[in-house]
């Protein structure tokens, strides 16, 4: 077995440092290699000039700035590093919702935090706005790459522009698209606001309610969300949210997340 990474991601202020600690601390048996990728335009300090800016934090944690269109040139490089040193090592990247980064490397593991809403709408579409965003990307090539990897707008080379071509589906043509298979996994995905793209392929989603706190609407986000997954994978049982406060060691729902990741989902050097 050689480098395993994992990957926690989430909005900004969603826990996931802590979460990192956490699983570093309790269920690594060895000390993981920590990362955490930041996007060049949310960084204060400049990344213009070079690839990347590396520098070390007081939790541990390497961190480096990258511009989103290079971050599939800049993990793979840094990941390369570390293998060389720690050739059996493990590695738990932390970033934010870019879907670049999402889709920057193949990793082993992926956990999606996100702090306990206060209403549906926080993280999903309306029926309605569901609906217009079905159409729009089914006729739409760039709203179709952009609802499923998030990759924005179609460059011409010729012209430089943006285009973005529309068949201009009708009804008919429309309710087969949603009842075929690509359909429904863009009706899947297209039910999560932008920012919430990445928990659809995520093996663990946590809800955070030590931010956020618990309420009606934490459980009924989380009850969609089980609904979601099993909906969009029914086959991978892996594939599980849990709802609870991160920094509260006597959460049952917390000691069966580590559980789960420990054994489960069992990440390198782990007990």
């Amino acid at each position: 077995m050689g480098l395993t990474v994992s990957l926690v991601t989430g909005p900004r202020q969603a826990g996931k440092t802590s979460l990192i600690r956490i699983i570093k601390d309790e269920v690594c048996k060895s000390t993981p290699h920590l990362l955490r990728l930041i996007p060049a335009n949310q960084s204060r300090l400049s990344a213009a000039g070079s690839n990347k800016r590396s520098f070390q934090s007081d939790a541990g944690f390497e961190n480096v700035i990258y511009e989103p269109d290079r971050v599939f040139e800049t993990l793979p490089e840094i990941l390369t590093r570390i293998h060389a040193e720690d050739r059996y090592g493990c590695v738990i990247v932390e970033g934010d919702t870019d879907p670049n980064l999402l889709q920057a490397y193949p990793y082993d593991f992926e956990i999606f935090i996100m702090p306990a809403p206060e209403c549906e709408d926080e993280i999903f579409r309306s029926k309605d706005q569901v609906k217009k965003a079905f159409e729009d990307a089914m006729n739409d090539t760039a709203a179709f790459t952009s609802e499923i990897f998030g990759v924005v707008g179609v460059e011409d080379s010729w012209t430089g522009e943006t285009k973005t071509p529309k068949p201009n589906m009708s009804d008919t043509q429309m309710l087969r698209a949603m009842d075929s298979p690509l359909g429904q996994e863009l009706a899947s995905r297209i039910q999560c606001l932008p920012d919430y793209r990445g928990l659809i392929d995520s093996n663990a989603i946590v809800v955070n309610t030590g931010i956020g706190g618990t309420s009606g609407a934490a459980d009924a986000v989380v009850a969609r969300l089980e609904k979601l997954i099993s909906k969009h994978n029914p086959s991978n049982r892996n594939q599980s949210v849990y709802c609870c406060d991160v920094l509260d060691p006597h959460d049952p729902r917390r000691k069966k997340l580590l559980s789960q990741l420990t054994h489960e989902h069992p990440l390198p050097h782990s007990a």
